[in-house]
C-alpha cells in the first residue's frame, strides 16, 4: 500500500513538473526575446528560427544567436507531461479506481472551483457558464497575454523612431500600425503554443487532469475565437495600411524569401472560413459544413500560416503532437472492420424521429459512459459525427442449453458490452440515419471512431449525498449511467435519492427512453422522484403509442448471422473482452484486455510521436540552412516543416498499430465481446434488447436487457392528463408517471424537493463532517465544522435548458451557502460538440 502511494505521488509529481515549467515559459521566460536589449541587434525580431542571411539588409547589422533553444523550452514538456500522465493514469486503474476517486466532499477549495460566478445569467448565456475554476484558467490566459504584450508591443514601438527616421516617406502613423500589426501577430505564439492541446479526443494528458473531453473543447474555442481575433486585427491592419497607401497589390501579392505575404493572406482567408463556420448556430444547422471547413480551413491555416512566417512551427508542434498520437488510432480504426451493429430500432418506422443503436464495444477496457464518433457510408463517407452511448451488458445464449432457458447472471461468461446510443433526427445527417435504422435495422452499416472516455475514472456522483437531473428530449440518455453511479456512492444507511425533471417534445422520446430509465433507477434501489412533461400535442402523443402497441415487432432487430460471425472472427477476437474497469486510453488494439499493455501501448506511441515530431524538426532546419549563403525561402522551408512533422509525429504511431495488430484467422480465440456478438452459435444475441414486446419473455437481469415500449393512456372520465405507463419487468406492475403539459418550473421543482430533503442521519452526518475535514485539509484551507448537504445538479439536453439549471444551482448556493443550506454541483452531462 505504500509503494503504491509512493508510485502515485512520484506520478502526480512527474506530470506537475512539466505543466509547471510551461507555467513559467508562458509567464516569464518567453518573453525573453522582446525583453532582452542583447538580444535586440537587429529588426525585424530573429524568431528562434531565422537566418543570419534572411535579415532585413537595410539594417546593416549583426544578430546575436539566441541563449536558450527553442525546441529544448517547447517540446520536452509535453513529452515529459504526456509520459507521466499514462503512467498515473495506469497506476490508477491498476489501484481498481480507489486512487482515482474524487475527495467524499468538495472542501473549501472544492466549491469555490465548482462554484458559478456571478452574474450566472450573463455568463450561462454568452459562454455557458463561468465557473471558479473557469476564471482561473481565463485568468492566467490574460496574465500571460499583457505580459507578451507589453513585452512585445513594447519592444516594437521603441523602434518607431528608427523606422521613421529610414523610411522618411511612409507616415508615421502608418508605422506605428504596422508595428501594431506585427505585434499582435507575434502575440499568436503562445496562444498557438496551447491551443491544440486540448482537441485530442483521447488524450491522456486530459484524462490525467481531471478534464473530459466535452469540457476541455469548451476551452477550444474559447482561445480559438481569441486568436481568430488576433489573426484578423495582424492582417486587416497591414491591408488597411497598404490599401491608404495604394501599395495593397504589390504587398498582399509579395512572394518574399523571408516574410510571404501571399501566404499569409491564404492563410488568414482559411481562418477565416473556419472561423465563420465554427460558431454555434452554423454548427448545429450543419454539422457537415463545420466539418469540412474545420479540417479544410485548419490545414490552410496551418501550411499557408507557416509558409508566411516559419517560426509558428515551434508553437504548432507541442500541443499537436498528442493530436498526432488521437489521429493514428483514428485512422488505424477508420480503415479497420466496421462496427457490429447488434440491435438497432426506430420506433414509428418512415415517421421515426428517435433511433436507438447497440453497438458491440470493443474488447478492451472501455469506460462506462464516454462518446463515439459514427460514420455511416450510405449517407456520407467523409462525416464523422459525435454521440454519446453508456457501456451496457448484454446476455448471450448458452450453446450448450435450450435457447429458452435463463443465462446465469452471476457467470461473467454468459455476458459482454455493448454500446447503447441514442440519435435524434436533428440535421440532414442525423435524419438520413434515423430513416436508415428504421427501414433496415441492424443491416446499417456503420463504422466507429472510438470510443472516448467523457469523465475521469471515479464515480461521476462521488461525494453527492443525492442528485437532481434536468434532461430534455433525447438528452435524458445520459442519465442512463449517473442512476447506476448513484447507489455506489450513496451512504449505506439508506437509499440513493434523485429528482428527475425530464421535458420531452417528441413522443418517441417517451416511448423509447422511459422504461431504460425506470428500470436503471429500480435495478439500483434508487428512490426517484420524476417529473415528466411533454410539450408536443396530446393526440400526436397517443397516436405514436397506438402504433408502437400494434407493431412491437418493428421495434427491435436482432443481428444478422453473417454481422455475428464477423464479429466473432475479427482482429479484436484473440482479446480477453471488455474490462470491468473504465480506461480512457482507447488502444483499439486489445493486447490481451490488459490495462498494462494498454498504457505500454499509449506510451510506445506517444514516444514514437515525440522523437519523430523532434527529428522532423532537426532534419528540415538542417536542410534548410545546409548552406548558409543560400538558406530556404520561407514557403519552401515551411512547406516542408509541415509535411515532416506530419509525417514524423503520425506515421512511427501508424506503423505500430499495424505492426501489433493480431493477424486475421491468427488463432481466434473469442473474447466476451466477441461471443456476446456471436452468440454459442451465430444466431445473435438471446433476445431483443431495444423495445421488443416479445409475449412470455423470460425474465432477465435488469442491467442486461431494456424493457419493452412504454405506452401511453388518456385520464380516465377526460379528467386530468395522459400517463405514461413505464413496464418494468420482472412480474412487477407497470409504473405510472402523470405527464404534464408544458414546460416545467425548474426553480419551484428543485427547490421543494431541496426542501423536502430531510437532514442526514447521525451516523452519516458524523461521516459526512469527517469527510469535509479531510477535503478541507487537502485543499489546503479549513473546512466548514457542521456538515453540509452536497447534491449534484447533472444537466443535459438543449442549451436554454442547461443554461437555466446552471443560474438556479448558482442561486441556490448564494442564498444557501451562510447558512449551511445545499450545496449545489453543477454538471453539464450533454455537449454540443
Amino acid at each position: 500500500m505504500a509503494a503504491r502511494a509512493a508510485a502515485l505521488a512520484a506520478a502526480r509529481a512527474a506530470l506537475a513538473a512539466p505543466l509547471v515549467f510551461t507555467a513559467y515559459y508562458l509567464l516569464v521566460l518567453g518573453t525573453w526575446r522582446w525583453r532582452d536589449d542583447a538580444a535586440w541587434q537587429h529588426f525585424p525580431p530573429r524568431f528562434g528560427c531565422d537566418d543570419k542571411a534572411l535579415l532585413d539588409a537595410r539594417q546593416n547589422v549583426s544578430f546575436k544567436p539566441a541563449a536558450t533553444p527553442q525546441a529544448a523550452w517547447l517540446l520536452a514538456p509535453p513529452a515529459l507531461a504526456g509520459a507521466a500522465a499514462i503512467a498515473l493514469l495506469w497506476l490508477q486503474s491498476a489501484a481498481g479506481g480507489e486512487a482515482a476517486a474524487a475527495p467524499p466532499r468538495l472542501g473549501l477549495l472544492g466549491r469555490a472551483a465548482a462554484a458559478q460566478l456571478p452574474p450566472a445569467r450573463f455568463w450561462a448565456g454568452w459562454c455557458g457558464g463561468l465557473s471558479g475554476a473557469d476564471a482561473a484558467v481565463v485568468a492566467f490566459g490574460l496574465a500571460f497575454n499583457g505580459l507578451w504584450a507589453a513585452a512585445i508591443l513594447g519592444r516594437y514601438y521603441s523602434l518607431a523612431d528608427l523606422l521613421a527616421r529610414l523610411d522618411r516617406g511612409t507616415p508615421r502613423w502608418a508605422i506605428q500600425t504596422e508595428l501594431t500589426a506585427i505585434g499582435l501577430g507575434a502575440l499568436l505564439y503562445p496562444n498557438l503554443l496551447l491551443l491544440f492541446y486540448p482537441i485530442s479526443r483521447g488524450s491522456a494528458l486530459l484524462q490525467a487532469l481531471g478534464v473530459s473531453y466535452p469540457s476541455a473543447v469548451r476551452y477550444h474555442r474559447w482561445l480559438g475565437h481569441y486568436v481568430m481575433a488576433l489573426v484578423t486585427a495582424h492582417s486587416l491592419g497591414f491591408w488597411g495600411v497598404w490599401l491608404a497607401l495604394g501599395e495593397w497589390r504589390g504587398q498582399a501579392l509579395d512572394f518574399g524569401a523571408r516574410v510571404n505575404n501571399l501566404m499569409g493572406a491564404v492563410s488568414f482567408l482559411s481562418g477565416l472560413a473556419l472561423w465563420t463556420t465554427s460558431f454555434e448556430a452554423v454548427r448545429r444547422a450543419s454539422y457537415g459544413l463545420f466539418y469540412a471547413a474545420h479540417h479544410i480551413g485548419f490545414w490552410g491555416f496551418a501550411l499557408a500560416g507557416l509558409m508566411h512566417v516559419q517560426s509558428m512551427v515551434w508553437y504548432f508542434v507541442p500541443g499537436l503532437i498528442f493530436y498526432a498520437i488521437d489521429g493514428a488510432y483514428r485512422v488505424t480504426q477508420a480503415i479497420g472492420r466496421p462496427a457490429t451493429v447488434l440491435q438497432a430500432a426506430a420506433p414509428g418506422g418512415e415517421q421515426a424521429s428517435v433511433a436507438s443503436l447497440l453497438i458491440a464495444a470493443p474488447p478492451y477496457a472501455v469506460a462506462p459512459s464516454g462518446f463515439v464518433w459514427l460514420q455511416a457510408p450510405e449517407i456520407s463517407r467523409l462525416e464523422w459525427h459525435p454521440f454519446e452511448y453508456t457501456l451496457h451488458p448484454i446476455p448471450k445464449p448458452d450453446p450448450n442449453s435450450n435457447s429458452n432457458s435463463e443465462p446465469d447472471s452471476n457467470s461473467d461468461s454468459n455476458e459482454g458490452a455493448a454500446m447503447l446510443i441514442h440519435a435524434k433526427a436533428y440535421d440532414r445527417w442525423t435524419s438520413r440515419l434515423v430513416r436508415l435504422v428504421a427501414a433496415r435495422g441492424s443491416e446499417v452499416a456503420l463504422r466507429a471512431e472510438g470510443p472516448y472516455a467523457d469523465a475521469p475514472l471515479f464515480a461521476q456522483c462521488a461525494g453527492d449525498d443525492a442528485i437532481v437531473i434536468v434532461a430534455g428530449g433525447i438528452g435524458i440518455a445520459a442519465a442512463l449511467s449517473l442512476l447506476e453511479d448513484l447507489p455506489s456512492t450513496a451512504p449505506s444507511s439508506r437509499a440513493a435519492r434523485a429528482l428527475l425533471v425530464w421535458t420531452a417534445r417528441h413522443p418517441a422520446e417517451l416511448l423509447l427512453l422511459a422504461p431504460r430509465l425506470m428500470e436503471a433507477a429500480r435495478a439500483g434501489g434508487v428512490e426517484l422522484s420524476a417529473h415528466v412533461h411533454y410539450t408536443g400535442k396530446e393526440e400526436d402523443l397517443l397516436a405514436a403509442s397506438e402504433a408502437a402497441a400494434r407493431a412491437p415487432e418493428a421495434a427491435a432487430r436482432g443481428v444478422p448471422k453473417a454481422a455475428a460471425a464477423s464479429a466473432a472472427e475479427g482482429p479484436e477476437a484473440g482479446a480477453e473482452g471488455p474490462s470491468g474497469a473504465g480506461s480512457p486510453l482507447c488502444p483499439v488494439l486489445a493486447l490481451g484486455g490488459s490495462l498494462g499493455a494498454q498504457a505500454a501501448h499509449k506510451l510506445a506511441a506517444h514516444l514514437l510521436a515525440c522523437a519523430g515530431a523532434f527529428g522532423a524538426l532537426l532534419l528540415v532546419r538542417a536542410l534548410a540552412t545546409v548552406r548558409p549563403d543560400r538558406p530556404w525561402p520561407v514557403a519552401a522551408a515551411g512547406a516542408a516543416y509541415v509535411f515532416a512533422v506530419a509525417a514524423g509525429a503520425t506515421l512511427p504511431g501508424m506503423l505500430l498499430l499495424l505492426a501489433s495488430s493480431p493477424r486475421r484467422g491468427a488463432n481466434p480465440r473469442r473474447g466476451r465481446g466477441a461471443a456476446a456478438a456471436a452468440g454459442g452459435d451465430g444466431a445473435g444475441v438471446s433476445e431483443p434488447l431495444l423495445g421488443g414486446q416479445g409475449a412470455g419473455a423470460a425474465a432477465k437481469p435488469a442491467a442486461a436487457r431494456a424493457p419493452p415500449l412504454a405506452r401511453v393512456v388518456a385520464a380516465a372520465g377526460g379528467g386530468g392528463g395522459p400517463r405514461l405507463l413505464v413496464p418494468l419487468g420482472g412480474g412487477a406492475p407497470e409504473a405510472a408517471l402523470a405527464l404534464h403539459a408544458g414546460r416545467p418550473d425548474l426553480r419551484a421543482l428543485i427547490s421543494g424537493w431541496l426542501a423536502g430533503l430531510k437532514q442526514l442521519p447521525s451516523g452519516d452526518a458524523a461521516a459526512a463532517a469527517a469527510a469535509a475535514a479531510a477535503a478541507g485539509a487537502s485543499d489546503g484551507a479549513a473546512s466548514d465544522r457542521r456538515p453540509r448537504i452536497q447534491v449534484g445538479c447533472f444537466a443535459m439536453g438543449p442549451q436554454g435548458l442547461l443554461d437555466e439549471a446552471q443560474v438556479i444551482c448558482s442561486e441556490i448556493n448564494r442564498s444557501g451557502g451562510r447558512s449551511g443550506g445545499p450545496f449545489m454541483r453543477f454538471v453539464q452531462r450533454t455537449h454540443n460538440l
